[in-house]
């Protein structure tokens, strides 16, 4: 973009959050990763990376280095089209930035702060955002003071600046105090603490219904069901920043209002006093991320059997139509032989392990039928698209084990299946919102359910594994 037609926009300026900002950042990602060769980490940060918060609308990316291949990384940049404003980077931090077309603006700014892991200001940028993403009320308290001072500041930046330092000295402050984790407290949910649990789940219900879910079908304490487990959570001056559940069958399933190494140590050493084996993990991409990185690191899982970025959305059920979908209808106990198989071909496809055995599978498949959340499209006789609810708690479900046999795609069987499955949720269950994820790069599904009317709001991990080594496991 000619300097000229930059100069002529407004930058100090308010524009609400919109869904498109994770996609514009996960495409300039997958078109500089591939020759950033020595880049350690990218990530969306500033506030289009967080939920519902609006700003600039700029995309600012962090890129995180070895400091000695700082200056061989912004060459690269350069080379990718990016321009460096030395006036703007510091010896620990170089700043760039690039005019990019988007499907919501003519030329969309990007900027890229390149440092290393270990500097203050790659420190600053995830835990900034981070705290933000996990604490609403600071978040809305934040979006109202950006909101102020592109009122007040007349395109002036020192003046934006000023405007906003209070809140941000505040939400720093609020981000050390967190820091200190001399006051941090491990215990297990008792039925004096339950509720209190509860609604901290609630808080961020879109990331935690499983254990929601987990909750409402077992209770707090550890059954003889394969998803029941211990819950536990963490107080940090009194207050809870954590729930966590190991259950029966090795998921470790986390909610975390704070990503830190610290912490993810302690939540593994109290999930490993349940005398479990740790098989899985999920929760937030960024929290689970870090956390499987210390579960490998201490040797508990050695060999990954499945890792995905799943993209979340949500869909508010009270705007959705009623739909009436003739070949659709709820599975029924006599329709095991049929969903069997397919069960055993999605988990195959998605690459997820099938670590029921038989009659548990078909233990399962009847609580599915008798709490009413499976359907499946019949075309003469033959299931051959089904869905789920595999999570549902009070007026919230999640999808999931959505599968169309392989002949019967691209036919709308699918689709179909979706939308009888939310009227029915509407209606029979009395959910008021739907949470969905499908891995990132799936395409198809993402068209499917971006076709429903969905909002993607954040990433999702799913990482499974064993203590196998990979050669142990094809000598198995």
């Amino acid at each position: 973009m000619a300097k000229a037609d930059e100069q002529k926009m407004s930058k100090y300026v308010f524009k609400p959050y919109s869904s498109i900002f994770p996609e514009l950042f996960n495409k300039e990602k997958d078109r500089i990763a591939p020759h950033l060769k020595k880049a350690l980490a990218i990530e969306h940060i500033g506030s289009t990376a967080v939920c519902n918060l609006g700003g600039k609308g700029i995309i600012d990316i962090a890129i995180a280095v070895n400091k000695e291949d700082m200056d061989a990384t912004s060459q690269q940049l350069q080379r990718l089209g990016y321009e460096f404003r030395p006036t703007f980077s510091t010896p620990d931090r170089f700043y760039f930035i690039i005019y990019l077309p988007g499907p919501e603006e003519g030329n969309r700014r990007y900027h890229v702060h390149l440092t290393y892991p270990e500097s203050s200001d790659w420190k600053g940028f995830i835990s900034f955002r981070d705290y933000l993403r996990t604490h609403p009320e600071e978040m809305q308290e934040y979006a109202e003071m950006k909101k102020q001072a592109a009122r007040e500041a007349n395109q002036e930046g020192n003046l934006y600046r000023k405007i906003k330092e209070p809140i941000f000295q505040k939400i720093n402050a609020l981000i050390d105090k967190t820091d200190d984790f001399s006051e941090i407290l491990i215990e297990a949910v008792t039925e004096s603490s339950l509720q209190e649990a509860i609604a901290f789940l609630r808080k961020h219900e879109d990331f935690s219904l499983f254990l929601l879910g987990n909750l409402e079908a077992h209770g707090h304490k550890l059954t003889s069901a394969p998803n029941s487990g211990n819950f536990k959570l963490i107080r940090h001056s009194g207050k809870i920043i954590a729930v966590f559940c190991l259950t029966r069958r090795g998921n470790l399933l986390v909610q975390s209002e704070i990503s830190d190494r610290r912490l993810s140590e302690k939540i593994l050493t109290a999930s490993q006093e349940e005398h479990l084996p740790i098989l899985g993990l999920i929760g937030p991409w960024d929290f689970c991320q870090r956390l499987w990185g210390l579960v490998h690191e201490k040797s508990i899982i050695l060999h990954d059997t499945f890792i995905s970025k799943e993209i979340l959305y949500t869909v508010d059920l009270s705007k959705q139509i009623v739909s009436d979908e003739p070949n659709v209808r709820f599975l029924l106990p006599d329709d095991y032989p049929q969903w069997q198989p397919l069960r055993v071909e999605y988990l195959k496809e998605e690459g997820l392990p099938n670590d029921l055995l038989k009659h548990h599978d078909h233990q399962l498949f009847l609580e599915k039928v008798k709490n009413k959340i499976s359907w499946g499209y019949f075309l003469q006789g033959q299931l051959v698209a089904m869905a789920d609810l595999n999570a549902k708690a009070m007026d919230l479900g999640q999808v999931g084990g959505v599968y169309t046999i392989p002949n019967a795609r691209k036919k709308g069987f699918a689709r179909s299946v979706m939308r009888r499955l939310m009227t029915d949720a509407k209606n029979i269950h009395k959910i008021r919102k739907l949470i969905i994820f499908t891995g990132e790069n799936n395409h198809p599904a993402r068209r499917l359910y971006e076709s429903l009317e969905v909002h993607p709001i954040g990433y999702y991990g799913l990482m499974f594994g064993n203590n196998h080594s990979p050669k142990d496991s094809h000598a198995n």
